[in-house]
């Protein structure tokens, strides 16, 4: 099974919310992993080396198969940890070893041997989407059961946070509520920023191909 949340979720541009993408000063802070006080955040500009459509049909087959093989929100969330952390060359064999080999055949690893560019399976698609349409992502987060790996999750729920002009949130938007996401608020230093949310990781993962199949214009 593929975890599933029952938050409400709704179409429309929360109120508050700046039409903005970042400048020159923004982009040294993504640099340095500052930017919105998230922590661990770094800077995707355009089109990943990765591949935006690679990302989106890896996340889709990690996803598939997770939600083939997992009982459980808690089975799912620890066996997608475990493909998360896993490395070519790791010599490591944890217990979960043996199911993460099969779980990843006919994935790509970057140059730096990790999958989706290091992102969250869930949301790696729709925060490669996003940044190669011209958009620029914030912060990321499958949404996690606690006690799996950090006992309190920064997010139960799957949303990706991120900046972007009038122009391109007018184009986003029909997308949103065609495939069944949300647009949300997501806290940072300052004022909230933008985010995209759905009950379900396959949803955003839809929106990602969604994204990539649509023209968008140059900021």
């Amino acid at each position: 099974m593929i975890p599933i949340n029952d938050r409400e979720l709704s179409s429309e541009i929360p109120g508050g919310i700046e039409f903005w993408l970042p400048d020159e000063a923004d982009l040294d802070d993504m640099v340095d992993g500052n930017f919105g006080g998230f922590i661990g955040n770094w800077l995707i500009v355009g089109e990943s080396d990765y591949g935006t459509q690679l990302a989106i049909d890896d996340e889709r087959r990690l996803l598939t198969r997770l939600g083939q093989l997992a009982d459980t929100a808690e089975d799912f969330d620890r066996l997608a940890h475990a493909v998360e952390d896993y490395g070519p060359n790791d010599s490591s064999r944890g217990d979960d070893y043996d199911t993460v080999i099969s779980l990843i055949d006919g994935c790509t690893f970057n140059d730096c041997e990790m999958l989706l560019d290091g992102l969250e399976i869930g949301v790696a698609g729709l925060t490669l989407a996003l940044s190669a349409a011209g958009m620029h992502t914030v912060a990321s987060c499958r949404g996690h059961e606690p006690g799996i790996k950090v006992v309190s999750p920064w997010s139960t729920f799957p949303l990706v946070a991120f900046t972007a002009e009038r122009e391109q949130i007018s184009r986003l938007q029909p997308l949103v509520r065609d495939v069944g996401a949300g647009f949300d608020l997501c806290q940072g230093f300052g004022a909230p920023f933008l985010a995209l949310t759905a009950s379900t990781t396959l949803v955003l993962n839809d929106l990602a191909q969604r994204i990539e199949d649509s023209e968008w214009p140059e900021p």
